[in-house]
């Protein structure tokens, strides 16, 4: 017999699947012939540039990486882009320099751990002042 927690869980995970297959459709449909334009016009290209000038290497590159660019329209779960983690790390570059004068190598521990303990609370979304009266 299933509890309310585990219905909930099971509904949950077959709106994900169905989100996910929606992403995906709507990615072949609208991204995908946009990206074969590109392939094509780079596949053109690659050909008729020098490889060593500034095109033919940002052109070489584009297609050594292109498998990588267009996994997100094999998968509707795999995100476009990497803005997350961008956004998670921002804050450690920010304040690098700044950690470089912790007095000490306890004192510099001690920032990475409240640092990560601070950035594991908002990646869950864990409210900083929740409890208090």
């Amino acid at each position: 017999m299933n509890t309310a927690p585990q219905t909930c869980a099971k509904a949950v995970n077959g709106l994900m699947v169905l989100v996910e297959d929606a992403l995906q459709a709507i990615r072949l449909a609208q991204s995908k012939p946009i990206l074969d334009k590109i392939k094509d016009w780079l596949d053109e290209k690659v050909a008729k540039v020098l490889p060593k000038s500034p095109l033919g290497e940002a052109i070489a590159y584009a297609l050594r990486l292109w498998p990588k660019l267009t996994t997100f329209l094999e998968d509707g779960h795999v995100e476009i882009d990497n803005n997350k983690a961008e956004n998670a790390i921002r804050p450690f570059v920010i304040g690098r320099k700044g950690w470089m004068f912790s007095g000490s190598p306890r004192g510099a521990r001690a920032s990475a751990t409240l640092y990560f303990l601070v950035e594991t609370a908002k990646a869950n979304k864990l409210e900083r002042l929740a409890g208090r009266g």
